[in-house]
């Protein structure tokens, strides 16, 4: 079931994360909110592919690493989905009740993309968040919205920030959910 009015697949950028994005794919697929999950593993040297197949997840597989925008880019380029769902790999405590915050705004056409702030997990990483939002994983946007941002293919990990200026530059405002 995905979300009403809404065309949505998950795309899920991991790099060596066996032991964590099996858990995220599961979240992901129990919430029944998106179609596909697209797991990118990007050159990973441990179990990561085989758990998140396992978990229910199309893995595409990239013989070397390529960095994160890279691996999006390749997410968003096997779907077809009017929207994506980008979920780091690593995620600790996700809930299906987080997606559906993610997707509901969105879905009611409120905003074209917003990005998730997690609260009440390690300090340090909620206190960067606060800070600076617009560097969370953590994000729904417009699938050709995101391939329209250019260099994404050898930008490595300044993906985020790319993403915020790309949506600045189209008066786009993300709306920030906490995801508590």
């Amino acid at each position: 079931m995905q979300t009403p009015n809404l065309s949505v697949d998950a795309v899920i950028p991991a790099l060596n994360e066996a032991g964590r994005v099996g858990a995220v794919v599961e979240t992901v697929r129990s919430s029944g909110l998106v179609g596909r999950i697209l797991v990118v593993n990007d050159g990973s040297e441990d179990g990561t592919a085989a758990e998140a197949q396992e978990a229910g997840a199309q893995v595409l597989d990239l013989p070397e690493t390529g960095g994160k925008a890279h691996a999006m880019l390749v997410g968003a380029m096997a779907s077809q989905a009017e929207y994506l769902l980008f979920l780091d790999a690593d995620l600790i405590g996700l809930a299906a009740g987080h997606v559906r915050a993610m997707l509901d705004p969105v879905a009611r056409g409120e905003t074209r993309s917003t990005v998730g702030i997690f609260e009440q997990g390690r300090g340090a990483t909620d206190w960067a968040q606060a800070v600076s939002p617009w560097l969370s994983g953590q994000r729904v946007i417009p699938r050709q919205i995101f391939l329209e941002i250019s260099g994404l293919d050898d930008m490595g990990y300044g993906v985020e920030v790319a993403i915020t200026r790309h949506l600045s530059r189209l008066e786009i405002k993300p709306a920030v959910v906490s995801l508590v």
